[in-house]
């Protein structure tokens, strides 16, 4: 079975290259420039969901409060957060998250596929 994996960035060309990078390892990928919209499609559609991808910082959510916010609808949630600064030992003590990874962008598909294997496995 192909593992699905949500990707989530405010920046069109980010959400672009991650997208590519997710099929390129074969995985099947779901892709949102827009929290509201993401977050909807989880509501609906979590069940089928193995992993989300997130960023740290969009204009109406912070990845936090994304990942707090999928938390709610499944407590099971498996998040990477994506950012462009080192956010790792803050993010670390928030175990509240569900946040497995931090990657510092950019990020390269070997980094990528660690990643995902990572905490898709775990």
């Amino acid at each position: 079975m192909v593992k699905k994996i949500l990707i989530i960035d405010d920046e069109s060309d980010i959400v672009e290259i991650m997208t590519n990078m997710v099929e390129e390892l074969d995985y099947e990928s779901i892709s949102f420039t827009q929290v509201k919209e993401a977050l909807e499609y989880y509501r609906i559609n979590h069940s089928d969901i193995n992993l989300v991808i997130t960023d740290s910082t969009m204009p109406e959510y912070t990845g936090e409060n994304l990942s707090r916010e999928m938390k709610k609808i499944n407590d099971k949630v498996k998040i990477i957060m994506s950012c462009g600064f080192n956010l790792k030992n803050k993010i670390k003590d928030s175990e509240d998250l569900n946040i497995q990874l931090v990657l510092v962008k950019p990020v390269s598909i070997y980094q990528l596929s660690q990643a995902i294997s990572e905490v898709i496995n775990s």
